[in-house]
């Protein structure tokens, strides 16, 4: 095994979604070099550009990267900062990789970054003995992981939604209490208004006896 496929290796090995798989098969898949790849990043340097197609799915082997989305704001396009990424281990690019829609936002290397990148749609469509031992080994623990990070989205979503209809209340409340201010402060000039008309009526009264 020669030096540059044993770094790779070593790499690939650090993840834990391939700790399962055999070291021979994932050298055997890196000498194939179209399904699963090590890449490297620059920093500034674009990984994933939204609205693009592809079924690539990104693991962060070391790195940092933010993810961001392109919106608009007035005439103008900007780019609106989700979250930064740094560390090994996460998955980037995972929900355009599994269901081939555009990608839904931009993953760019904020320093220089390492990533395994696997072409699922060539995983998938491609039969070998080699893929189907890898991919009875790789998919379980692949949904396992995704399936924890859905529940912690969940869970996030969750807190998200009670924390939108908690404010909610308080700007309800809040309307309220300014409306009722008002009632108040309506009756408040209704009171001095009488009274205008009151003194009014009395001063009239004085100057016609």
């Amino acid at each position: 095994m020669d030096d540059r496929l044993h770094e790779q290796l070593k790499y690939i090995k650090s993840l834990p979604i391939f700790n399962d798989l055999d070291e021979k098969d994932i050298a055997d898949m890196l000498k194939m070099g179209n399904i699963i790849t090590i890449m490297s990043y620059e920093p500034d340097e674009k990984i994933i550009t939204e609205k693009r197609l592809d079924r690539k799915l990104f693991l962060l082997i070391k790195g940092k990267v933010k993810i961001t989305r392109e919106i608009i704001a007035g005439l103008e396009k900007k780019e609106k900062h989700i979250k930064t990424v740094e560390g090994s281990g996460h998955f980037l690019g995972e929900i355009s990789a599994l269901t081939g829609r555009p990608r839904t936002a931009s993953v760019t290397a904020l320093s220089k970054t390492l990533c395994v990148v696997i072409d699922i749609a060539l995983l998938m469509n491609t039969s070998s003995e080699l893929l189907e031992r890898v991919k009875s080994k790789f998919y379980p623990r692949f949904f396992e992981i995704l399936g924890n990070r859905l529940e912690d989205s969940n869970e996030f979503f969750a807190a998200l939604k009670q924390q939108i209809e908690d404010l909610e209340k308080k700007v309800m409340d809040l309307m309220q209490e300014k409306f009722q201010s008002k009632l108040e402060h309506q009756e408040e000039l209704k009171k001095k208004n009488q009274e205008i008309i009151n003194l009014t009526t009395k001063l009239e009264d004085l100057q016609s006896s």
